[in-house]
């Protein structure tokens, strides 16, 4: 008779047997400190989560016990075998946009560069034409001269 689990993940079925092989006296330590690496390197490290989940991940297996060839080879065929191109380069684009936002290249590459005075800090230096209507300090100048 067959499992409801093995039709329907047919890939598990090895999965299953070589975890069998491993004791829980080892497994559930070893999920435990992959998902305290997982926490400590995303919110200590600032380390992007798609790289944390993976050196979770390889925490797991090395702590468990498994060969890394193996580790690496599960973590492949897990991800899939379309997801493990497409999705390695969208993660890594992914990671590359928010070191590109966070360095605020973006908007200072948007911005024109004109002689006009920045918002707020005119402080009477730019001729009146120049001072925007939201210059707190145009009124000021204007009053003062």
């Amino acid at each position: 008779m067959t499992d409801l689990s093995s039709l329907l993940f047919p890939a598990l079925g090895a999965a299953d047997e070589a975890a069998a092989a491993i004791p829980a006296s080892r497994l559930v330590p070893a999920a435990l400190l992959g998902i305290a690496v997982i926490v400590v390197l995303i919110t200590k490290f600032k380390i992007h989560p798609f790289l944390g989940l993976t050196l979770g991940s390889l925490t797991v297996g090395a702590v468990a016990g498994v060969q890394m060839a193996d580790v690496v080879d599960s973590f492949t065929k897990g991800f899939g075998s379309t997801a493990a191109g497409v999705g390695t380069l969208i993660a890594l684009g992914a990671m590359f946009g928010k070191l590109l936002a966070d360095s605020g290249a973006p908007t200072r590459s948007s911005t024109p560069s004109s002689d006009a005075p920045p918002r707020g800090r005119c402080r009477g230096r730019w001729p009146a034409s120049a001072r925007s209507s939201a210059c707190r300090c145009s009124s000021r100048s204007a009053s003062s001269s």
